[in-house]
C-alpha cells in the first residue's frame, strides 16, 4: 500500500505488516482486534505486536496522516 500525504506531496510506502494494519483501520477494526489479527496471521508474540504497533501508529500521528488517541 502507498500512502499519499497532499500537503506534504510525499508518498509513503507501507511494508507488508503495516499494509495489514492500514487495511483494518480503514475498515474500523478496533486496536486490540488489529492485535489479535496480526499475532494469527503472521505468528508474532503479542508484546512484540503491541510495541511495533504503537510505533507504528504514533508515526503515522506524527505525519498527521491519521488522527490517534489512546
Amino acid at each position: 500500500i502507498f500512502i499519499y500525504d497532499r500537503k506534504m506531496n510525499q508518498i509513503h510506502s507501507l511494508n507488508r505488516i503495516a499494509s495489514f494494519i492500514w487495511e483494518l483501520l480503514v475498515n474500523n477494526v478496533d486496536l486490540n482486534t488489529i492485535t489479535d489479527k496480526i499475532c494469527n496471521q503472521f505468528d508474532i508474540d503479542r508484546e512484540t505486536v503491541e510495541k511495533d504497533k504503537e510505533t507504528f501508529l504514533n508515526e503515522l500521528k506524527d505525519k498527521k496522516l491519521i488522527r490517534y488517541t489512546k
